[in-house]
């Protein structure tokens, strides 16, 4: 599963997920637009740290659409069989997303973390809690963060227009591509 990031305006973004066993999925626009840590890029990275195979994107690997992709529009006009291709993909969110708590609670730590690093800024009243909350020791931190960077000047290169796309390195599970 392939999953871009896609610069759709000065401060808006998509997220496109190319499939092989199920039907590519979209969502354009996505919240949280940040310059340099879009929302759902930092949901991507906590998972692929933390290893959260059944989170966020790893429920959209397994055929579901996390309740908030649609059905990518290259995958042809609103039929019988689309509608039951979305239907398929809805009922994916069914069997998956067991991490997807997780990967919230460590997306709010972390996204916390990422802007405390700036001079004058703290960390807020609720972050130990939080991190305790997590399960994330003090050094999976502090790699997430190292790791982050290196994704941050994909994107804070990326043109209006262009994307940067990532592997999702778990293998697709279920049924095949319909």
């Amino acid at each position: 599963m392939q999953v871009a990031f896609r610069r759709t305006g000065e401060r808006r973004y998509a997220v496109d997920v190319h499939r092989e066993r199920y039907p590519d999925l979209t969502m354009d626009p996505a919240p949280g637009y940040q310059d340099e840590l879009p929302h759902d890029l930092l949901h991507f990275l906590v998972e692929l740290h933390w290893g959260l195979r059944d989170g966020i994107f790893g429920q959209v690997a397994g055929g579901g659409n996390a309740w908030t992709f649609r059905l990518a529009p290259g995958d042809g006009p609103v039929t019988r069989d689309s509608r039951r291709r979305a239907r398929r993909v809805r009922e994916g969110n069914q069997t998956g997303g067991r991490d997807i708590g997780r990967s919230e609670v460590l997306a709010r730590v972390v996204h916390e973390r990422w802007h405390a690093r700036r001079p004058g800024v703290g960390r807020p009243s609720w972050h130990d809690a939080g991190l305790c909350d997590s399960g994330a020791t003090e050094a999976e931190i502090q790699a997430w963060l190292a790791l982050a960077e290196r994704f941050v000047r994909d994107w804070q290169s990326t043109q209006v227009g262009a994307y940067v796309a990532y592997e999702w390195p778990w293998p697709e599970t279920g049924a095949r591509r319909v």
